[in-house]
């Protein structure tokens, strides 16, 4: 006697079953609606064989907070996507023309030594951190508070400049440069190093010395005796005064404006306040001014 084989398949939420019924017509799940009849073709086939119905995938209803949160996280991604994209601009910027601002952020967060710090490089900005390397050590330099979005960086990166420059006592004017005398410091300097030169040795006064014979001391004696006389005690302020001022040169304007120690620049700087004294004070503050002119010409 032939059986007839029948499959019935039921959809449920969100899965099917597949039902067998042997030798008569389709019988439903309850509770299960009846969605396709199959005659088997083949009784001596297995049942298990002849089921292929299709999975219909059904989307559950998300409820309200699930939306909204999934619509938050996409509008986030959106946002930091573009924000992030500038960060790439901003690690370029920093390296080329504020190297200062990332030694001083060494200098002053992780207590980096000025000199260890003179390589600082910006590698990476995070929400909550910048990321800077220095003669083969990375730094770690927290953002407190984390920023919210990329778009703080730059007010915040300017906020810690000033707070590093504060801290460290210096000016937010760099001076990278000597500037050699002009007009009537040219003079100047000329009278003090040979004044240095000649009070260097009590026997250039005498008849008979380079000095005496070249500048012609002979001409007038009561001269050359009165600077015999007087050298100790002249080459003792001179050399003495110069070096007083070439010292607080150093720190009231080189260090406060961020001229490296024994570099070019600050060797020129102190030779010749040692040689012109004051005057190099006077020279440097309007180099500072030119470039402070400088800056807000070209904000």
């Amino acid at each position: 006697m032939q059986n007839d084989n029948n499959i019935v398949e039921t959809e449920g939420a969100g899965n099917f079953t597949c039902g067998l019924n042997i030798g008569g017509a389709p019988v439903p799940r309850e509770g299960s609606p009846q969605t396709a009849t199959t005659q088997s073709p083949n009784p001596a086939q297995p049942a298990a064989s002849i089921c292929e119905s299709t999975y219909i995938k059904r989307e559950i209803p998300l409820d309200k907070r699930t939306r909204k949160e999934r619509q938050e996280k996409k509008q986030n991604e959106a946002k930091m996507a573009p924000d992030r994209s500038n960060i790439s601009f901003t690690i370029t910027h920093m390296n080329a023309n504020h190297q200062d601002s990332l030694a001083a952020y060494l200098q002053v967060y992780c207590h980096v030594s000025a000199r260890e710090a003179k390589s600082a490089r910006l590698e990476d900005i995070t929400l909550s951190d910048l990321v800077i390397s220095a003669n083969g050590t990375r730094y770690t330099v927290p953002i407190d508070p984390a920023m919210g979005s990329f778009s703080e960086s730059r007010s915040r990166l300017v906020a810690m400049h000033q707070e590093c420059l504060a801290r460290l006592g210096r000016s937010d004017i760099t001076i990278k440069e000597y500037r050699r005398p002009e007009g009537i410091e040219i003079f100047l300097f000329f009278v003090f190093a040979t004044a240095l030169v000649a009070f260097s040795r009590r026997s250039n006064f005498l008849p008979g010395s380079l000095f005496y014979e070249t500048v012609g001391l002979g001409a007038v004696p009561p001269l050359a005796q009165l600077f015999y006389k007087t050298q100790p005690f002249v080459l003792t302020v001179m050399a003495g005064s110069h070096v007083v001022e070439a010292s607080l040169f150093t720190v009231k304007r080189l260090k406060r404006h961020g001229v490296p120690v024994l570099s070019l620049v600050w060797c020129a700087w102190v030779v010749s306040n040692l040689i012109e004294g004051y005057t190099v004070w006077r020279r440097f503050d309007w180099v500072v001014r030119q470039e402070g002119a400088k800056r807000e010409h070209g904000k």
